[in-house]
């Protein structure tokens, strides 16, 4: 194990984006003390993140579903996945109102901070022009125990919301 200097809560380091220097980048990574939580955003990535997190012992991994993803959400499948000792995190997950109305949003987001509460894994959150909302999801979900940390990871509101 290394010696962790700095250490990025959110990468995605599986983006295609990365096909032609993904080794350098994570060798980069290693060399200069950087660890990193690898993001999961629907099944298929959340797989990636858990396999680059297989290979390198300064990477970890979360599972879930971005509320960009549309697709049919089955918690269970993503349970499978969690128990992978490399998951740390559940997300991301959350609300976006930006790119899609409301929809199916709420409970994909109600599911997944469920699911982070019973696995005792930190809550990764995407918060986009849906602040009020996300704050009573939140909100409920401590009134009733929820005692997980939570990342904002993508926050668009005002300083006095945060």
């Amino acid at each position: 194990m290394h010696i962790l200097k700095y250490f990025d809560s959110h990468c995605h380091p599986y983006f295609p984006d990365y096909d032609a220097d993904r080794a350098e980048v994570l060798a980069r990574m290693q060399e200069r003390g950087v660890g990193g939580v690898v993001v999961g955003t629907n099944l298929e990535t959340s797989r990636q993140a858990i396999e680059l997190a297989r290979e390198h012992d300064f990477l970890w991994a979360s599972v879930g579903s971005h509320p960009n993803h549309t697709e049919d959400f089955n918690i269970s499948k993503f349970e499978e996945l969690a128990r992978d000792p490399k998951v740390v995190a559940v997300g991301e997950c959350g609300l976006d109102y930006f790119r899609f109305e409301k929809g199916s949003q709420a409970q994909k987001f109600e599911q997944q901070i469920a699911f982070a509460q019973k696995l005792g894994k930190t809550l990764i959150v995407h918060c986009r022009n849906a602040h009020d909302d996300c704050y009573s999801f939140l909100q409920k979900a401590r009134i009733n125990g929820l005692d997980v940390p939570v990342i904002m990871h993508f926050f668009t509101g005002s300083a006095d919301m945060a």
